[in-house]
């Protein structure tokens, strides 16, 4: 609709007129444009889906049949469907169409626009439907009960290009024709008013896209901050240390507000879009050439493709912050007891853990503890114990010689390297790739707050972290 469009003038209202039908009809019809008028000043994209469902199993038998829909008009209008009687009824069979399936065919929800005789039979377009209403009391009595009668849009869906002027058009979804002659949901995203309403999308809904990539900051920010407290001190950080925690402290300054917004589910797709937008600036800013995408303006009627060139410039520019170590957390079992499963395809022959303490507590102890401790693949654990073996030989690390690795002030570092065993008349590692590993430490509360993996992510295991002469006596 457009704003510039003439508005109708008010009705002149004075003691003693003679009222008739007319003029009630024209005082609706002058505040429904004056609300739709202010509400486009205020926001311009105030029309779309606030709540969709279609039937599946009907749009494979070659037709589109309507659940639920709740929708703001281009012109203003609320539709609820089904209405308060339920006998309503919006589905458009494919075959009645022109579609030749070759391209895309989009369906909308027609509504005829306003015309005199909106709700009269001999209208040219007939835009209400007159039905009877309830009876209806008189609220200030409770009393003289009143058949009230209603008007009703009159509802139907419409596809293609062709689709007569007469309408007003609220475009829902996209019908796309694959190569076996099956008619599918396509990806096309309508306008909404709030997020949640294109859940009806399923894997091609933008919300989940979004969702993930607020995961994949999270852990990324986690990657790049390691297990570092708030209050740990600055000074003991290396050179590439400090660069991670900048890049880190970008990451966190744009997702709060962005998680916020899209977390709702009511946030308007235009709000979400300026907040990609924010954070394609923030990322960009971060390579050496900060110059950040010219990105589309954002289009309500089809917004999907400005999204999917944000979300793919952000997912691009995080593949690039890459930390040299992935941080993974061992989970606690049972008292003085962690594990861990490791990925099938990473090597064991060295692995680095770190043992992060509790409050107050000396590495002192998190060594005396670990010295008693058990480190094999949980198979092998019952193996170990019988046999009253340690299980992986533990190489003591000095943490501050660790260039890029995230460690926790106060924690301890240890390079585990695997050994051979006799087991079941062959020779197996203690420490197994795709197999759960287990730290089995004495059970008396002196373990760490915690124990994570470091892997490489250039070379998951294999040459030592540091070298023999910045390794420490574990037993020292």
């Amino acid at each position: 609709m457009d704003i510039s469009a003439p508005l109708p003038e008010a009705i002149q209202w004075s003691e003693g007129m003679l009222l008739s039908p007319q003029h009630l009809q024209q005082n609706d019809i002058y505040w429904q444009n004056q609300l739709r008028h202010q509400l486009m000043a205020v926001q311009p994209y105030y029309w779309g889906l606030v709540a969709f469902d279609y039937d599946e199993s009907a749009l494979a038998a070659g037709r589109v049949r309507i659940e639920r829909l709740h929708a703001v008009m281009p012109d203003g209008l609320v539709v609820q469907y089904p209405g308060s009687d339920g006998q309503q009824t919006l589905v458009l069979d494919l075959k009645q169409t022109d579609w030749s399936g070759e391209a895309p065919l989009r369906v909308y929800l027609a509504v005829p626009v306003r015309d005199k005789g909106a709700a009269s039979v001999g209208s040219p377009i007939q835009r209400f439907e007159a039905v009877p209403g309830m009876l209806e009391v008189d609220d200030n009595t409770l009393e003289n009960r009143l058949a009230v009668g209603r008007l009703r849009p009159l509802l139907s869906l419409q596809a293609g290009s062709r689709i007569p002027p007469r309408y007003v058009l609220c475009p829902l979804l996209e019908i796309v024709r694959d190569a076996g002659g099956h008619d599918r949901l396509g990806p096309y995203q309508p306008p909404l008013l709030r997020m949640c309403a294109g859940a009806f999308l399923g894997e091609d809904w933008l919300d989940r896209r979004m969702c993930r990539l607020v995961d994949a900051l999270r852990a990324k920010i986690r990657d790049l901050v390691g297990g570092r407290r708030v209050d740990d001190p600055l000074a003991g950080l290396d050179q590439e240390s400090r660069q991670q925690l900048f890049v880190a402290r970008h990451l966190a300054a744009m997702l709060p507000l962005f998680e916020l917004r899209l977390r709702s589910g009511v946030a308007h797709p235009h709000d979400i879009y300026l907040a990609l937008a924010a954070m394609v600036g923030q990322l960009a800013a971060l390579g050496t050439n900060p110059s950040p995408p010219v990105l589309d303006a954002y289009r309500h009627e089809d917004s999907r493709a400005g999204f999917l060139a944000a979300l793919d410039f952000i997912e691009a520019r995080l593949g690039l912050i890459s930390p040299p170590f992935e941080a993974m957390s061992f989970e606690r079992v049972s008292p003085g007891c962690f594990r861990r499963s490791l990925p099938a395809d990473m090597r064991t022959d060295r692995l680095i853990i770190e043992l992060r303490p509790r409050q107050d507590q000396a590495q002192s102890a998190l060594r005396q503890w670990m010295a008693q401790a058990r480190v094999g693949s949980e198979t092998l654990m019952p193996v170990l114990a019988q046999r009253r073996l340690p299980g992986a030989r533990l190489v003591l690390l000095d943490p501050r010689r660790a260039g890029g690795l995230n460690v926790s002030d106060g924690a301890l570092l240890y390079e585990l390297i695997n050994q051979p065993l006799d087991h079941q008349d062959r020779r197996v590692d203690v420490m197994q790739a795709g197999q759960p590993l287990m730290i089995q430490g004495p059970a008396d509360g002196g373990g760490p707050r915690e124990i994570v993996l470091h892997r490489d992510r250039a070379t998951p295991a294999g040459p030592p972290l540091l070298t023999p002469e910045q390794e420490i006596d574990a037993n020292a």
